[in-house]
């Protein structure tokens, strides 16, 4: 997804329903955006990348006056728990490899 597409269809949108504007963005309005986007079942990545977009657009506004000061330079991303992958027991293996016996799916499984 292109950049001016996250921001103008998720970024703005939440900012602007919320009726949160440039100058009164706080710290926590940013954390807000980011529960919301995780509770909404969006990954901790796609998270990170709108936090990239709106630090960028953020330092834009103080780099022309807009704003004194960047609230998304003020969030820590942490990185998530490692990825724990999830294996089938020998019994559970057993259990698939005769499910697909003798069917088209043999061959992939």
């Amino acid at each position: 997804m292109g950049y001016s597409r996250v921001i103008n269809g998720t970024i703005a949108p939440y900012f602007a329903q919320n009726k949160i504007s440039l100058q009164n963005i706080t710290v926590i309005d940013i954390e807000k955006f980011y529960n919301q986007r995780l509770k909404s079942g969006v990954s901790y990545n796609t998270v990170k990348h709108s936090h990239a977009n709106i630090s960028k657009c953020l330092k834009y506004a103080v780099t022309n006056n807009l704003i004194p000061f960047n609230p998304a330079n003020r969030i820590s991303m942490k990185s998530p728990d490692k990825y724990v992958a999830k294996t089938y027991s020998a019994e559970q293996l057993h259990q698939l490899l005769n499910a697909v016996k003798n069917t088209e799916l043999e061959l992939p499984v």
